[in-house]
């Protein structure tokens, strides 16, 4: 079993919130944000739906992965839904990795990817 870089991380925090090490203090981010699909198309919109507490309050990051690398598409300002537009990323690649992380007052909290078909014409589309 392979694991990527956010499930290391996830899977390493828990075992030291478990040991109890560290976390006196610190408050643990609430909420689930998530896109309405997990493949998709460039040109495409997506809902992203942000249930953490005061989604007004927060700022919503849109990050692309792409042959292994990770950058900040865009940032926008929290609501209870968002419109994203699949942006088309020029890569070797057959897909990449779309997702979002939303910065509230609690902490941050990161969506499930959504895989972008960057070569349609490949699949018969």
């Amino acid at each position: 079993m392979r694991l990527t870089r956010r499930e290391f991380l996830e899977i390493s925090a828990g075992a030291v919130a478990l040991s109890g090490i560290g976390f006196a203090g610190l408050e643990i981010a609430r909420g689930n944000i998530y896109f309405n699909d997990f493949r998709a198309l460039p040109g495409m919109h997506l809902i992203l739906k942000l249930d953490v507490p005061n989604p007004e309050n927060s700022r919503v990051h849109i990050v692309a992965r792409v042959e292994g690398r990770e950058g900040v598409l865009s940032s926008v300002s929290g609501a209870s839904e968002l419109e994203i537009e699949v942006p088309m990323i020029e890569t070797s690649e057959e897909s990449f990795e779309l997702y979002a992380v939303a910065e509230t007052e609690f902490g941050r909290v990161t969506s499930e990817c959504v895989e972008v078909l960057a070569q349609p014409y490949m699949f018969g589309l």
